[in-house]
């Protein structure tokens, strides 16, 4: 998860695994509601991992199941500064 800052209603990104699969959720202003915006079933057994990457206001999400090869799960732009 990436957070604007430590607040409960802080805007942020969240990707991980639940048991509905890969799960990549944000929320875009403070206190506004979080939305998925992706979820991916996966058919590869676990382990998985994730990785976040940030560009100004741009995060995204990524996955793999063998650490070295990274599949996008999605990219948003989400206000982090300021």
């Amino acid at each position: 998860m990436i957070r604007k800052n430590r607040d409960a209603d802080a805007q942020n990104v969240f990707l991980g695994y639940t048991a509905a699969g890969i799960v990549m959720s944000y929320r875009d202003a403070k206190g506004g509601e979080t939305r998925t915006v992706s979820q991916i079933e996966l058919s590869e057994p676990l382990p998985v991992w994730f990785k976040l990457d940030k560009f100004g206001n741009t995060v995204s999400g990524y996955y793999s199941t063998d650490g070295m090869t990274w599949t996008l799960v999605s990219e948003l732009s989400v206000q982090m500064i300021g």
